[in-house]
């Protein structure tokens, strides 16, 4: 069931791909600005299929933070050729 809410999560988003393409780039350049925008995008959906799964509060918003942590250390190696913004962060 969790698939398929990624999955139509994922559907509803791909009008944004372009946009996430275009802060995830600059996010490799280590642009705060655009993961603060990216954060602002996509924290509320994460941190719900976080604490879907984990169902401890501290534990998902410790992810979060985790999850985030790793989209600023690792944007460069995103490649829109493979997959969506959205399916890369998740």
């Amino acid at each position: 069931m969790l698939f398929f809410l990624i999955s139509a999560i994922g559907k509803f988003l791909n009008q944004d791909n372009s946009r996430d393409k275009d802060l995830l780039k600059r996010i490799a350049r280590k642009d705060p600005v655009a993961l603060s925008l990216l954060y602002d995008q996509y924290n509320r959906l994460l941190f719900g299929l976080l604490l879907s799964i984990l169902k401890k509060k501290t534990e998902a918003e410790d992810l979060l933070q985790d999850v985030f942590t790793n989209i600023w250390e690792k944007a460069d190696q995103f490649d829109p050729e493979r997959g969506t913004g959205y399916t890369w962060i998740v």
